[in-house]
């Protein structure tokens, strides 16, 4: 499937008018329409979407005029009359419904946010045990179902099984559990445009089908000229040292005794104090050779870390040092992002594509597999500010809620 030229319609074609309506409807039954709001100024509205969000998705609306209804959820769609075409762009719970008088009529602004924003807002009034034996997706589909959230499993599987009880304290949120389940069954969580909470098994962006290509030398291309770059090469660490402290108990030999005891004690015997001492071992790796290394780049960057004692029950400088090496094997790859504005087609955060812009070496072009880190859609416009990376930058162990996978 390609983006640009999806559902029979060529997006590169800028003939074409659009127009954006937004509907109210009920935020507990997705389906209820409850009207249209009217008076809505187009220049004050955006949607935003980030592959690396908590709640994925947000937007901003602005009215004119008394339309609003408080308690409604707002859906936003986008619609080409002379194509026939109609979708939604997103479905979003309203956190602010701010206003003032001025010009002799009320000027609003709706603050959105998706449906899993939600679940960052409610949090367990008492401790929550996932018993185990019990899959992860289970777990979390009922929490979604006790939060009033919608949602659509599309794993395919029966669902990770916990080898052991998982247990939150009282006062997590909703996504703390969710997301915490989600990265150990490796679930994806996301919303749909529709408001659906949406379950995936999360795979990595490089094995993903591009659906997209950006030419900025494709003369009925929708971007527009100027791309900006961004990388984080500077930072990424040339070395470890890992630094583990710990207390063993020793004895201390603290003189003779000068009489016997009831203890068994002779005078003379050897006097010992048992006591707890303070060690450390310290371990440490580092880049010999390659671009991040200290000899080509000129200087070196430290990932620092300290391991609890119960974290290094075999405490050797062999088994720190050998930490230290598997540590430097698993530093993170270069981000690598570069920004683009383009015209409106239907490409969203988590979308895989290809990115062809002129080599900075003036060799010819270069052609990049990224995805779609982020959108910006400016609804007056409908024009698109994307922020896209490479998919090689992504590991395996990057499905926490921290990063791509939740």
């Amino acid at each position: 499937m390609n983006l640009l030229t999806a559902s029979g319609h060529d997006w590169r074609d800028q003939r074409h008018t659009g127009r954006i309506i937004v509907e109210m409807v009920s935020p507990t039954a997705l389906d209820g329409t409850i009207g249209t709001l009217g008076g809505v100024a187009l220049s004050g509205c955006s949607v935003d979407a980030n592959y690396f969000s908590k709640s994925r998705t947000s937007a901003k609306v602005s009215y004119v005029g008394g339309g609003w209804q408080r308690n409604s959820a707002v859906r936003i769609h986008y619609l080409v009359d002379e194509w026939g075409y109609s979708t939604v762009i997103g479905t979003y719970l309203v956190t602010s419904d701010d206003g003032s008088w001025s010009d002799g009529e009320w000027h609003g602004e709706l603050t959105c946010q998706s449906m899993l924003w939600a679940l960052t807002q409610k949090k367990l009034a008492a401790p929550l045990v996932v018993r185990k034996g019990q899959t992860a997706k289970s777990a979390i589909q009922s929490l979604l179902s006790s939060d009033l959230r919608k949602w659509q499993d599309y794993t395919g599987d029966g669902g990770f099984v916990l080898a052991d009880d998982k247990i939150y304290e009282s006062g997590k949120t909703y996504m703390d559990v969710c997301a915490d389940l989600a990265s150990a069954a490796n679930i994806r969580l996301d919303v749909n445009a529709s408001g659906v909470v949406t379950l995936r098994t999360w795979t990595l962006p490089a094995y993903a089908t591009p659906t997209f290509e950006l030419s900025s030398t494709d003369p009925r291309g929708v971007m527009h000229d100027g791309v900006s770059r961004s990388s984080d090469y500077a930072e990424l660490p040339s070395e470890v040292a890992i630094s583990c402290k710990y207390s063993v108990e020793v004895e201390k030999w603290e003189g003779e005794y000068y009489k016997s005891d009831s203890n068994g004690h002779k005078k003379g015997d050897k006097k010992y104090v048992k006591s707890n001492e303070q060690r450390e071992l310290d371990g440490y790796a580092k880049l010999s050779s390659g671009p991040r290394s200290e000899g080509v780049r000129g200087f070196a960057v430290t990932d620092y870390r300290t391991l609890n004692d119960d974290e290094m029950p075999t405490k050797t400088q062999e088994e720190i040092d050998r930490r230290a090496g598997v540590a430097l094997t698993h530093l993170p790859g270069e981000t690598e992002t570069w920004t683009v504005t383009t015209q409106y087609f239907p490409v969203w955060e988590g979308d895989v594509g290809w990115l062809s812009i002129p080599a900075e070496d003036g060799t010819g072009t270069q052609r990049t597999k990224v995805l779609v880190r982020s959108v910006a859609i400016d609804l007056g416009t409908m024009q698109l500010k994307l922020t896209l990376q490479r998919t090689d930058a992504f590991s395996e162990e990057m499905n926490g809620i921290d990063g791509p996978g939740n």
